[in-house]
């Protein structure tokens, strides 16, 4: 059974998710955007350990606590190709917003198509970019972890650097058109939501180009 722990931390108010299989002894933290420290207890409390950190793309608000925790827990960090640079040397100015970045490594380079086995879980990898270049999609069970690519009624911004409005339209595309209505949609900002939702009522899904 899918096991989901949220907690949202940093500047910005970034969603990180804790996730892991009820019977594992351990979780994957997906877009640890600050405040390790308060990921880290959340951790111990579930019991758990950090196998994994996984990135959905590599903004600063979504990896400002990626590099503490990788030293503290000694887990891996996944990230697209794409992103790895924003990761590796965070942007100055991105980074001031936000309280200041460490610096991270990228273990593991994700691509489209990836099938990762962590923490009792199949997680497949999409490539969703459109808000980044190396923008990607978790997908396990019913659960789709979607960083800035989609929102409860929105979507992430296209007008930063990288960004791209076709490509995000493409993506926006898949998702709609690839992911059963029942999949539970977990944003990297915001509330959690569904795909039927979000066909029914977000504008930015109705009437897409090449539809």
């Amino acid at each position: 059974m899918l096991k989901i722990r949220s907690v949202t931390v940093g500047a910005l108010a970034t969603n990180c998710y804790l996730v892991g299989a009820d019977d594992a002894d351990c979780i994957v933290m997906i877009d640890p955007g600050g405040e390790p420290e308060v990921l880290l207890e959340e951790a111990r409390e579930m019991g758990k350990r950090v196998e994994a950190i996984l990135l959905t793309h590599g903004h600063v608000d979504h990896i400002a606590g990626a590099g503490e925790i990788q030293r503290a827990t000694g887990a891996k960090v996944y990230a697209h190709a794409a992103d790895a640079a924003m990761t590796k040397k965070p942007d100055p100015y991105w980074a001031s917003l936000v309280g200041g970045v460490e610096a991270c490594g990228v273990d593991v380079e994700l691509g489209e198509g990836d099938e990762l086995h962590l923490a009792g879980l199949d997680i497949s990898v999409m490539h969703t970019p459109g808000h980044s270049p190396g923008g990607v999609c978790f997908i396990t069970a019913d659960a789709l972890f979607c960083g800035d690519t989609l929102f409860a009624g929105s979507i992430g911004r296209t007008d930063l650097p990288g960004a791209d409005t076709q490509a995000m339209i493409a993506s926006l595309r898949r998702l709609a058109s690839t992911l059963p209505d029942e999949t539970r949609v977990h944003p990297g900002h915001g509330p959690a939501t569904t795909m039927r939702q979000e066909k029914a009522g977000n504008p930015f899904l109705q009437d897409l180009p090449g539809a």
